[in-house]
């Protein structure tokens, strides 16, 4: 009899061995083991990596925050398909770099040239049509110029991997100072650093309001070329991910900016 007993809690105290150690075993499971509800839906999370410039009025930070007249353009046409999306300010060279190089990279805003046409896919434009012009100081009066042959002796700034830059190479300059920074183009004319400085009409404007700097400081010397800026992304994003982009952007803004489409020579 004794011995049965003893058998008996020698069973007990196995089973509840076992049943403990399974509900740790199991409890830790669950701990280390992340639980997705959904996973047909995680696989299709996208990532979209957006890139831009200080590009006054068109993308600019303030405040830690990414503004402008074609951020918006592009925050509404992200926030219309299933993708998330991070939006970054780098000078322009780098986010051109970037969109140029990886996947899943939108960039805006972007001048759609010929010589860029095929390196990108584009969705839309997100500014109105823009002049290029060649400006100087008005005190120049030295500078005379009647077509860009005479532009080509003097230093003229610019950004690295602009619109421009490809413009001047591709017209022969040589004398070209690569500049980064935006504001900085203008506060090496003033100082005399350069000649002349080849800038969108537009972003000029606002650069001079925001440096304080007297529009009647610098005059036009000649029209370079007239552009359109879009946001599109890089060759390497699935045409699926290019394709929703488009259908959005066109759902708000197929009409915005309808207008020939001039290409700089």
């Amino acid at each position: 009899m004794k011995t049965l007993l003893i058998l008996g809690l020698l069973i007990i105290a196995i089973v509840t061995t076992y049943i403990f150690t399974s509900s740790n075993n199991l409890e830790n499971t669950n701990q280390n083991t992340p639980i997705n509800k959904n996973p047909s839906k995680a696989k299709k999370n996208v990532f979209i990596k957006v890139v831009t410039e200080d590009w006054k009025p068109y993308s600019y930070e303030e405040n830690n925050i990414i503004k402008g007249t074609s951020t918006e353009i592009v925050r509404k046409v992200l926030s219309e398909t299933p993708f998330e999306y991070k939006m970054f300010l780098y000078p322009w060279a780098r986010s051109f770099t970037m969109a140029s190089s990886e996947p899943n990279v939108l960039i805006f805003a972007i001048v759609r040239t010929e010589e860029r046409e095929k390196l990108f896919k584009w969705v839309g434009p997100v500014a109105p049509s823009d002049k290029v012009f060649f400006y100087k100081l008005k005190s120049r009066t030295d500078i005379k110029a009647t077509s860009i042959d005479d532009l080509k002796s003097l230093n003229i700034g610019t950004n690295q991997l602009s619109d421009k830059h490809a413009y001047l190479k591709k017209n022969n300059f040589n004398k070209i100072t690569l500049i980064s920074n935006q504001d900085a183009t203008v506060k090496q004319l003033m100082a005399g650093r350069i000649d002349l400085l080849i800038k969108h009409e537009n972003n000029l404007k606002s650069i001079l309001e925001n440096n304080n700097v007297s529009k009647d400081k610098i005059e036009t010397v000649l029209l370079a070329f007239e552009s359109k800026p879009y946001m599109a992304f890089s060759n390497k994003t699935s045409d699926q991910i290019v394709e929703k982009a488009i259908s959005a952007y066109q759902k708000h803004f197929a009409n915005k900016f309808i207008s020939s489409k001039n290409l700089p020579k």
